[in-house]
């Protein structure tokens, strides 16, 4: 059991579950632990899950592409399809939004930040740079992305201008740990 997050209105938790070293499915519940079901089992390791804004739906991961689903398990939409892993999905603040990291389009293979519309169209890059860029999270007001880059952690406007290096900008040089998440 990994990646627990309970949604906005603090009713229910999503969650990962691991079969085994090879498989892994997700899951939703009451907070009280009642009512649990399975999501999307139809899908090969589904894993990541994530609740919008909202609570209705949850955002995940599987087979390297972004899935949104009900809360309910109806509903499954499959919101990017390539040959490249998508990963990391967050939800801008008041749902509308969806940022996530791509190796997509990438001759180095590196993960740079997409950002799409909750529904997965007008898909735009924001990042265009050498080290990978993941682990994207959105500030409570949407107007930032705070994320991962190389062995730094930078701020931009939500619309990928004005990135800055946060560590530099209070004298530390570099960090070797994840993004904190406390928006999700």
């Amino acid at each position: 059991y990994f990646e627990p997050k309970i949604s906005s209105d603090g009713m229910k938790i999503t969650f990962s579950i691991s079969n085994d070293y090879y498989t892994s499915s997700i899951y939703v519940m009451d907070v009280d632990g009642s009512l649990m079901k399975p999501l999307a089992s139809e899908l090969i390791n589904p894993y990541s899950p994530k609740f919008s804004p909202d609570g209705s739906k949850i955002i995940f991961f599987s087979e390297e592409d972004l899935f949104l689903i009900d809360t309910s398990g109806q509903n499954l939409m499959r919101l990017t399809n390539n040959n490249f892993p998508d990963k990391d999905a967050c939800f801008s603040p008041d749902g509308s939004k969806i940022v996530f990291s791509s190796q997509r389009y990438d001759i180095h293979q590196n993960y740079e930040l997409y950002v799409m519309q909750s529904d997965g169209s007008g898909e735009s890059r924001l990042t265009i740079d050498s080290p990978d860029d993941d682990q994207p999270v959105y500030t409570q007001d949407g107007a930032h992305i705070i994320y991962h880059s190389g062995q730094t952690i930078r701020i931009m406007d939500s619309d990928g201008s004005n990135s800055i290096n946060l560590l530099a900008e209070s004298g530390i040089s570099s960090a070797y740990s994840p993004v904190p998440r406390p928006f999700e």
